[in-house]
């Protein structure tokens, strides 16, 4: 949960501060006069210390840098006895944050982080005018904090829509919840716990500590387990979120305006934006930049197929929970219908495990070493969607060998052009190729542009017009390697790779392929205008 994630991260902070500014406060106090005088300066300056290191222990991550900076403002407004508007060091934080990291604006933490805090200001000075009956007036406090989660729920909807896809159905109350749960529970004992343990007192709480921390976690956990607990929307448009983030200002702002309730319609679009698909007898390839691996999605009008799923490195990054399943939401609300995994080496298999469990739906075909209980894929099995052709070339029927040889060889072809998906294969499985049609217009280059495979006479019987490969940025094998380039561009191909240009997709639509990179869709200014290996700029759409 979103929200909660980002209280409790700033609430954390506060009640550290909180409590250090308490202690040394009457510390402070019973110092000599001359020195207690100044009490409330030493204890503003004071409690930065403690909340600083916890934000240190936290990895400074955005959420504990937005805490942080605001802290140290109130202190500095405290210690000179100033009274500044809320909004102004919302501000001055803000400016603060972009100074210490200027690509922090890039991240969704920044957005929702801020965009939370801005929300509770607009929302607290509306809260204030709450009048209940006398009889009632016990159910101010909590019909209040109600209205603040009601706001950051609505608030922060477009944000989370935008970033993620989706939306959590049960985000409201798990907040009304989870929020108190947290501060005053959790987050006490485990700093008491803490506090125990460094200073020798005694462990007796930490038990206790424990104890709730696992039950609040499991509470979690059961809120997010039911299929309503949250729910895929298709990530809309600039136009779209725009109009959202328009309407979210008019609801939760105090001000009064005619009409006001109007602007619920402006979040209509924003609920049922469709990602476009392509039309029947089309098929769009995207290759995705997961470094030295390959993870390719092919949609067609009605499926969704992933070809490899990323690696998995040795420090544990998977390539298939942190990339590709991400991605595959992001390309829009559709179901994943086919994996299917070439052979069995971590950069191409590693992510397949995240993946399948994400879309246990979805039907899993395999190399003949990779170590999953799925059907393995053989030259010859063929089947038709939305016009369509998906045909697999190698390897052959009764194939039982292993690495790179053993790649499931994949053609995708519609009525006018093909698509030729290579994964590791070498020269071998090659030359036992050549004997196949196995022209294409596009082909995802064999072992990432490696010397061992993109033989002459394969790149020749190929004629690819564009070669894509996946390959790390300034990897450690130079690949893709200059000869196998210059063998793809001898024989017509413009060649794209994943680490120079980002993400490359291609649509094959009716008589015409259209060509376009990540890089090129959205260029950066600190993007170094690298050439392409095929020599065009690494900012020229295609």
């Amino acid at each position: 949960n979103v929200s909660t994630l980002l209280g409790l991260l700033g609430t954390i902070i506060g009640l550290i501060a909180a409590f250090g500014y308490g202690v040394l406060l009457r510390l402070a106090l019973w110092l000599p006069a001359v020195i207690a005088r100044h009490a409330h300066d030493i204890a503003a300056a004071g409690c930065l210390v403690p909340a600083a290191v916890y934000a240190a222990l936290a990895g400074f991550a955005l959420p504990t840098q937005r805490a942080l900076v605001m802290l140290l403002i109130a202190q500095l407004v405290l210690v000179s006895r100033r009274r500044w508007p809320a909004a102004s060091g919302l501000g001055l934080a803000l400016l603060g944050v972009l100074l210490a990291d200027p690509l922090a604006s890039l991240s969704a933490s920044f957005w929702l982080s801020f965009g939370a805090v801005a929300l509770l200001l607009a929302v607290a000075a509306d809260t204030k005018q709450l009048s209940l009956p006398a009889r009632f007036a016990w159910l101010r406090g909590p019909v209040a904090f109600s209205r603040v989660q009601w706001a950051l729920t609505l608030g922060l909807a477009p944000f989370v829509i935008g970033f993620f896809g989706e939306l959590s159905a049960a985000s409201m109350l798990v907040n009304l919840l989870a929020i108190p749960l947290f501060s005053l529970v959790v987050v006490p004992l485990r700093l008491a716990a803490l506090l125990a343990a460094a200073t020798g007192i005694g462990a007796a709480i930490v038990a206790p500590a424990e104890a709730v921390a696992a039950i609040a976690w499991r509470l979690l956990e059961a809120a997010a387990a039911p299929a309503w607990a949250a729910f895929e929307i298709s990530p809309p448009n600039a136009v779209t979120l725009g109009l959202a983030v328009a309407a979210v200002g008019v609801l939760v702002m105090p001000l009064r305006l005619p009409g006001r309730n109007l602007a619920w319609l402006a979040l209509l679009p924003l609920l049922v934006a469709k990602s476009p698909r392509p039309a029947p007898g089309d098929v769009a390839l995207t290759v995705l930049d997961v470094g030295h691996g390959l993870a390719a999605v092919v949609d067609t009008a009605s499926r969704r197929i992933l070809y490899d799923a990323g690696p998995v490195y040795r420090s544990g990054f998977d390539a298939g929970a942190e990339i590709v399943a991400p991605v595959l939401s992001a390309l829009g609300k559709h179901p994943l219908d086919l994996m299917i995994v070439s052979h069995g080496d971590s950069d191409h298999a590693g992510g397949a495990a995240a993946i399948a469990a994400t879309y246990p739906a979805a039907a899993i075909l395999a190399g003949p070493d990779v170590e999953l209980d799925a059907p393995r894929c053989a030259a010859g099995q063929q089947f038709s969607v939305d016009s369509v052709r998906f045909r697999m070339l190698h390897p052959p029927a009764g194939f039982f060998g292993s690495g790179n040889d053993s790649s499931c060889v994949l053609a995708i072809e519609t009525a006018s052009a093909r698509i030729l998906l290579t994964g590791d294969i070498e020269r071998r499985a090659e030359r036992q190729l050549l004997g196949d049609d196995i022209a294409a217009d596009v082909v995802v280059v064999p072992h990432h542009g490696s010397l061992t495979s993109s033989t002459p006479a394969f790149a020749a019987r190929v004629s690819a017009r564009f070669a894509i490969v996946s390959s790390g940025f300034n990897n450690q094998w130079n690949f893709p390697r200059p000869e196998v380039v210059e063998r793809w561009e001898t024989n017509g191909a413009r060649v794209l790779a994943t680490g120079d240009h980002g993400a490359v997709e291609v649509v094959l639509v009716q008589d015409r392929i259209d060509v376009s990179t990540l890089r090129a869709r959205r260029p950066r200014y600190w993007h170094a205008d690298r050439p392409s290996v095929s020599g065009a700029s690494a900012r020229t759409a295609l």
